[in-house]
Parts: C-alpha cells; sequence; structure tokens
C-alpha cells in the first residue's frame, strides 16, 4: 500500500534485511516498515515507531522465557517509547490484548470482527468499517480479498488502519489489497494433484499459528506438523483439529510430544523426513481433500529456517506431480 502511494519504502526486521543495514547504509527512505522480534524488543532502549500494530500475542518462545507473561511483556514493549502523534493497533478480539493499554498520549486505535464501543474498525457483512478519530468513516468492501481465513481478516484491519493512520489515500489502499495474493509459506496453494490441494503454512511456527491455519478450510485434511518443541501446549491443535482433521503425519524432534496429545483423538503417523511425510499424507487423502504443512514448531531441528521447510514440501510436492 505505501509503495503503491508513490513512497519509497524500506522494508525489513526481523522478516529480512536487518534494520541496523539501513541505518548504517545510504540508502534514503520515505516509510521504514520493520517487523520487530521479542528477542529485539528485550533489548530496545530508543527505538520508538510512528505507528506500532501488535496482531496477537499467544503462547510462543516458552524455551527462552520464564513463563507465558512475560513473553507478553517483551512484546508490549513495543510501545515504550510512544507519545503523542504516534498511534498504537491492538487487535481487539485477541483476549490479552483486549486488556492492554499503551501509556502515555499515544492514539489507540483498536479493531475487531464486530462492531464494539471503543473500536475503530469491525466487520459489517462483507463491508469494514473505519472510524478514527478526526477522519471519516471509510468502508472497504472486501468481495476482491483473496487470503482465507478469519485471522487474514483480523489482519487486513489492522493494515487499513495503519494506512490510515499514515495519510494513506483509502483508494489507492484498496487498490493494492485487492491484487494481493499473499506470501510464500503462508497458507500457500502449492499444487492440485487428483482434486488434492497442497498448502504450504511453514510460517506456521507456533500453535496458535497453526490452529488459525487449519480452521481456515471447510474440507478434510491430512495435516503435517512437527519440527522443535517451544515449550507450548498442543491440546489447542488437537482442539481445532477434530472434526477437520483425518489422519495427522508427524515429523521433527516434536513429533513424540504432539502425538501424546493427539492419542486417542486424532489418527496419526509418524515419519523421519519431509519426504516420508508428504508421501504418507498423499497416501491417506481423497480427491477433494487438503494436505496442510502447519508445523506449530520452529523448524531448526531438521532446516535452516522455515521458508527452508516450506521449500522442502514443495519439492516434494513436486516430485509427487511428476510421478502422477
Amino acid at each position: 500500500m505505501i509503495r503503491d502511494s508513490g513512497a519509497k519504502l524500506f522494508v525489513g526486521g526481523n522478516i529480512g534485511t536487518p534494520l541496523m543495514d539501513y541505518v548504517a547504509g545510504d540508502r534514503s527512505a520515505d516509510y521504514v516498515l520493520v517487523e520487530v522480534s521479542s528477542y529485539q524488543l528485550d533489548t530496545m532502549e530508543k527505538f520508538c515507531p510512528v505507528v506500532s500494530l501488535l496482531l496477537n500475542i499467544t503462547p510462543d518462545h516458552l524455551d527462552r522465557y520464564p513463563d507465558y507473561e512475560a513473553y507478553v511483556q517483551s512484546k508490549l514493549r513495543i510501545f515504550q517509547n510512544q507519545g503523542a502523534g504516534h498511534y498504537a493497533i491492538l487487535n481487539d478480539d485477541d483476549e490479552r490484548l483486549t486488556r492492554v493499554h499503551p501509556k502515555g498520549e499515544v492514539t489507540v486505535l483498536r479493531y475487531g470482527m464486530e462492531e464494539k464501543e471503543g473500536r475503530n474498525a469491525f466487520m459489517d457483512g462483507n463491508r469494514m468499517i473505519t472510524r478514527l478519530p478526526g477522519k471519516k468513516d471509510y468502508h472497504f468492501d472486501i468481495e476482491g480479498f483473496r487470503l482465507p481465513g478469519r485471522h487474514n481478516l483480523e489482519n487486513l484491519m489492522g493494515v487499513i488502519l495503519a494506512g490510515l493512520a499514515l495519510g494513506l489515500r483509502p483508494e489507492v489502499m484498496w487498490g493494492s489489497i485487492k491484487d494481493y495474493k499473499g506470501l510464500p509459506h503462508r497458507i500457500e496453494l502449492v499444487n492440485s494433484i487428483g482434486g488434492i490441494d497442497f498448502y504450504d503454512d511453514s510460517k506456521a511456527t507456533n500453535v496458535d499459528a497453526a490452529v488459525k491455519s487449519v480452521e481456515s478450510f471447510d474440507k478434510p485434511m491430512i495435516l503435517i506438523s512437527g519440527g522443535r518443541h517451544k515449550g507450548s501446549d498442543y491440546s489447542p491443535l488437537v482442539r481445532a483439529a477434530k472434526g477437520k482433521v483425518k489422519k495427522a503425519i508427524l515429523m521433527g524432534e516434536a513429533r513424540y510430544l504432539i502425538a501424546g496429545s493427539f492419542e486417542g483423538v486424532i489418527p496419526f503417523d509418524l515419519a523421519d523426513s519431509m519426504e516420508e511425510a508428504v508421501s504418507k499424507a498423499y497416501r491417506s487423502a481423497e480427491a477433494n481433500d487438503v494436505i496442510l504443512l502447519a508445523p506449530a514448531c520452529s523448524s531448526f531441528d531438521m532446516f535452516s529456517d522455515y521458508g527452508h521447510r516450506g521449500r522442502a514440501f514443495r519439492e516434494e510436492v513436486k516430485v509427487l506431480d511428476n510421478v502422477h
């Protein structure tokens, strides 16, 4: 949206080029857009975004923090240095964030699926309605939005509020949104073979992300999960999978832990490699099924990062396609 508005943009941080590369380099941008991890927020001193956007907080990185609340407090540091003229955008449907009230004179914007007092964006059927202080209401028809799942609608509300806070023109914003096809490894359709759809959500590196991924589909599903355990409880994934997932294929260091949660509720099989996982998933699937890679774990037991894991999945799907 920012680029389509004609501005020069640097994108980086935790998702790519380090922010320090921009600070120390000779590039010039109108906007600097960064994803900041809890690890980075732990050591911040003067970092102060004009607009901060916190999409959700769910248990993660519990192998690093003493408890969940310590992780929450780390994430909330993003608001610490904000003040007058700045915006803090929060998902009001998140049970933890709805109780967060950033201090100081920062303007707080909240969004949620339903209209409630104090919300600045919400859904009304296929329309997204935004209400910002001192600005007129805008209605966005979301018929052209391509990304599946409720969580992507929630994310979209946060993004639209950020754009409006920056003063971007609504018509330009919506043009960008309806043309947006998503990013690799985020509920990405890889291929369809014999009526079976293969989706890569390797970026689902924690339990909550995997839950949202599973909830995005209405078709019967074969789920591929597992990787390096991050300290989280897998029971929310079991609850989301019940009635949807015909079978789970579990891989990586955490496969026995996840199997213990799935035992007696969801049928499962174990795999020692991505090749074996994709092969077993395909043999378990029928036409009109979805095979979904949603690991609920980090990738570092078998891969260099989530992108490497996603590419391995794609390669195995490609091999299947060549065979069949």
